[in-house]
């Protein structure tokens, strides 16, 4: 029951959070590709998803399985990030630092967030 509470919670949290910095590229407020924004903005959204099934199983769990899925949970969602950044390196795309800047940015915002779920849901 804890998990489709974070869920229900997160994901719709998550997409605005994302909404409003591809609203912020169209603009051009933030002077990126939009192409390239949308690709990694779904990338992360995707990266994110893909931890609830990790963190389900610590949610199940006492305080030191949440504590353990929480950290596993957090080091592959770096991992699937940088390695993100390394296809972008590979392809040679255009504003590489620009977009790597801007990954990294909402990243540790969407993952103060998860933090902030997570931690009040066990609470």
């Amino acid at each position: 029951m804890k998990i489709k509470t974070y869920v229900s919670r997160f994901v719709p949290v998550a997409a605005v959070m994302l909404g409003i910095h591809m609203l912020l590229v169209y603009l051009g407020v933030v002077s990126l590709s939009f192409r390239l924004s949308l690709i990694s903005d779904v990338v992360l959204l995707f990266i994110f998803l893909m931890g609830i099934p990790i963190i389900s199983a610590g949610l199940k769990k006492d305080d030191g399985g949440f504590v353990g899925s929480f950290l596993i949970l957090t080091t592959v969602q770096m991992l699937l990030t940088l390695s993100v950044l390394a296809a972008f390196i590979y392809t040679k795309i255009p504003q590489f630092k620009e977009i790597s800047l801007q990954l990294v940015s909402v990243f540790v915002i969407l993952l103060i967030i998860q933090s902030i779920f997570l931690i009040k849901l066990v609470k």
